[in-house]
């Protein structure tokens, strides 16, 4: 099934939202996440202020990106659409134009943490998140060019 990759909108938050959910579902260390409305209604106001692309197959929504600047704010592939080259396509347009990106990721999350590392990234620093008490991992790529 072909991927095709757009500009993402309000519109897609609620979409954006249930891969956020599902994704928190699927690991065992993350503290329930927030009920879809409010998590949507979050989105969209991001969506509406920062660059976001989404990746869409047979007119769903399966994966996005969100960018402040040269900070990657969120990149999340829904679990049916991993593997297939969807993360990496996100990635790099989220890195088009940019001299270099900060990616956070949580320290228990190694599939995201080996994807950064495979595409370039380097750690810089580690910092205990308040309230949940979770790792984040910070990461570093710059433009080889």
């Amino acid at each position: 099934m072909p991927v095709t990759y757009r500009p993402g909108t309000a519109e897609d938050a609620t979409a954006c939202a249930r891969i956020i959910r599902a994704w928190g579902a699927e690991v065992d260390w993350i503290d329930p996440m927030d009920a879809l409305e409010p998590m949507a209604a979050f989105w969209a106001e991001v969506f509406a202020a920062h660059p976001t692309w989404v990746a869409e197959a047979a007119g769903e929504v399966i994966g996005f990106f969100n960018r402040e600047g040269h900070h990657l704010c969120g990149l999340y592939v829904a679990r049916a659409a991993r593997g297939r080259g969807v993360g990496l396509q996100l990635l790099t347009l989220a890195r088009a134009g940019q001299s270099q990106m900060v990616a956070w990721s949580y320290e228990e999350n190694r599939t995201a943490r080996r994807f950064y590392r495979r595409e370039g990234f380097v750690e810089l620093c580690r910092e205990r998140e308040e309230g949940s008490g979770l790792m984040n991992v910070e990461h570093l790529w710059t433009s080889p060019a």
